[in-house]
């Protein structure tokens, strides 16, 4: 089992992200670089967010769960979600200073570049 305050590793990132694109039914939905940095803000805000408060802005809907196929898949989508954002409140626990947002990356006559603006 894994530890529910352990960030998302890389391959996590990326299966969340096409959950977020794919299995979410909306247009509306959050990608990962997005939904990244929209945690990060809760985390530094200055109030405390309950996950009904943010979490219908992820799917873009105004619903605290979006439809899904299964219950399994939902918790497994929820999951990933808290510890993504547990990983970013942990991070800023441990060292205030140290920011580490995910940006997305594109690869240009083979070498890759971060961008921070797709």
């Amino acid at each position: 089992m894994t530890d529910p305050s352990e960030p998302l590793s890389d391959e996590e990132l990326q299966e969340l992200d096409r959950i977020l694109l794919h299995e979410v039914d909306s247009d509306d939905s959050m990608v990962i670089d997005t939904f990244d940095g929209f945690l990060h803000a809760i985390a530094i805000g200055p109030t405390t967010l309950h996950p009904k408060q943010w979490l219908p802005k992820v799917w873009g809907m105004n619903t605290m769960l979006p439809p899904m196929k299964s219950t399994d898949q939902l918790t497994h989508m929820l999951g990933l979600i808290m510890r993504h954002f547990s990983g970013i409140i942990s991070g800023f626990q441990s060292d205030p200073r140290e920011f580490a947002p995910h940006w997305e990356s594109v690869t240009h006559r083979g070498r890759e570049y971060i961008d921070a603006g797709m």
